[in-house]
């Protein structure tokens, strides 16, 4: 079967030099491997040098995974490097990712790929057209993370490298920051429940324990431990579950960093929107008043009110709170494509709630904006600019996803087979605006829902036009 070629170019916001160190990180596997794929690192390789390999398995098809091995060579920086298959689901496969000096400040990037498709029984002109489309949605994402990377990179190049602690490390949120800030060059320690680790910090908050000594002398921690709110119905007991994993936790770590004699320089802990409860059409910034009436509200505030301690001393206190995060991988755009695949999807209730969105790496990115900005503080609003009805939201992801919107799911069988978390989740109307995030400089990456969609669903690029 003959090979095919396929070259895509974009433009960095940084010289060969800084672009390529950045790019030849490692760890930006995780970073640059697209969110609608399942990939399973075994090992990573330490650097990029030649003859070093990444090992990961790949799906194939449901419940199927095959290993790739990619060995790399040609390491020449800041100029190129190269992976080529070894072992995996192609005949062959080869990458060349290179680094051209535009003497503007800038750089092109480039990826040329000559790759032979695995089956030869099926049509060569159609399976070339499905794997030319799987690649370009591939390197359209890359492309977009690398250059949005790379700017935030080359925004802050001045601003020192941090030691960050970080609670909730191993949820959705947790990972993609803690891969996000160590492509950076920052320092991740994760505070785990694994008592029997010798790295990172320990802590089991439902017993009151954490290791207050290793805590000290950190520049900073982010604190992202709780529960999922979505995870099961919301029983008196799993409600308890979700209020004590948020509030019990931020006690103990506020009270042990208020203890300590190196504390952090700033703490950002994590809220949500549904502080402010159900309220239309209103517009609410980051000074809006809570509401009492609903579960998410009272135990959003208690949340906070459980950071009150340090108010007053020298720890910068940043509470962010967190919109509709959305991630193919996790959260409620996983759970909306269930049914909008197979041709079910459509609006919830009247669909004119207000959904507040915000995709994950504006989420992640936002909490190292307000690490770096010293002038930040207090409650932020972690949300996109645009926020939107339900029914707006489910026309994009219909639109984007190309399938028909056409069967509502009403209230009350929302209410019958969720209980009060579809009424407070899904029906509920919350019209947030970021002003805080806007006013110190943040530059969304993700500011626009059908571009958004397009980028974490893989059906971007040019040849899903």
């Amino acid at each position: 079967m003959r090979s095919v070629h396929y070259q895509i170019s974009t433009t960095l916001p940084a010289r060969p030099e800084v672009a390529f160190k950045w790019h030849s990180n490692p760890k930006l596997f995780y970073r640059l491997a697209p969110p609608w794929k399942s990939l399973q690192v075994e090992t990573l390789a330490a650097n990029l040098s030649n003859g070093t390999e990444t090992v990961f398995r790949v799906p194939i098809a449901p419940f199927i995974g095959r290993k790739w091995v990619a060995e790399h060579s040609d390491y020449a920086p800041p100029f190129r490097f190269r992976d080529t298959q070894r072992k995996g689901p192609f005949a062959h496969w080869t990458h060349l990712h290179s680094f051209g000096d535009n003497s503007d400040g800038t750089c092109t990037l480039t990826d040329e790929i000559e790759f032979a498709p695995p089956l030869k029984m099926l049509t060569e002109p159609i399976f070339r057209r499905t794997l030319t489309r799987m690649i370009d949605s591939l390197f359209a994402y890359r492309h977009h993370t690398s250059v949005q990377d790379v700017q935030y990179a080359s925004d802050w190049k001045d601003s020192k490298r941090l030691s960050i602690a970080v609670t909730g490390s191993s949820g959705m949120i947790g990972q993609r920051f803690c891969n996000f800030a160590e492509t950076l060059g920052h320092q991740i320690t994760r505070i785990h429940r694994d008592a029997g680790s010798s790295e990172g910090v320990y802590w089991e908050p439902s017993r009151g324990q954490i290791d207050a000594e290793k805590l000290e002398g950190f520049d900073a921690i982010v604190h992202l431990a709780g529960e999922n709110i979505a995870g099961k119905r919301w029983s008196t007991k799993q409600k308890r579950r979700i209020r004590d994993s948020r509030v019990s936790s931020t006690e103990l770590l506020v009270k042990t960093v208020s203890g300590l004699a190196n504390p952090p320089n700033v703490l950002v802990s994590a809220s949500a929107i549904g502080f402010y409860g159900d309220r239309g059409d209103e517009t609410l910034d980051d000074e809006a008043s809570p509401s009492d009436e609903t579960f998410l509200s009272r135990t959003a505030q208690e949340w906070e009110q459980a950071t009150d301690l340090l108010q007053d001393s020298n720890v910068r206190l940043v509470k962010t709170r967190f919109g509709i995060v959305l991630s193919p991988q996790g959260g409620a755009l996983k759970e909306l494509l269930r049914p909008f695949n197979f041709c079910l999807g459509g609006k919830v209730g009247n669909g004119r709630q207000y959904w507040s969105w915000v995709t994950i790496d504006d989420v992640v990115q936002s909490l190292m904006f307000c690490l770096q900005n010293n002038a930040i503080s207090g409650p932020v609003n972690v949300v996109s600019p645009n926020a939107c009805t339900n029914l707006e939201f489910v026309k994009a992801l219909g639109s984007v996803l190309r399938r028909p919107t056409i069967l509502p799911l009403p209230g009350f069988v929302a209410r019958t087979v969720l209980g009060e978390m579809a009424e407070e989740l899904l029906l509920h109307s919350t019209r947030v605006v970021p002003n805080k995030l806007l006013e110190h400089g943040y530059q969304f990456r993700d500011p626009v829902l059908t571009d958004a969609l397009s980028i974490l669903l893989g059906r971007s690029g040019k040849n899903h036009d």
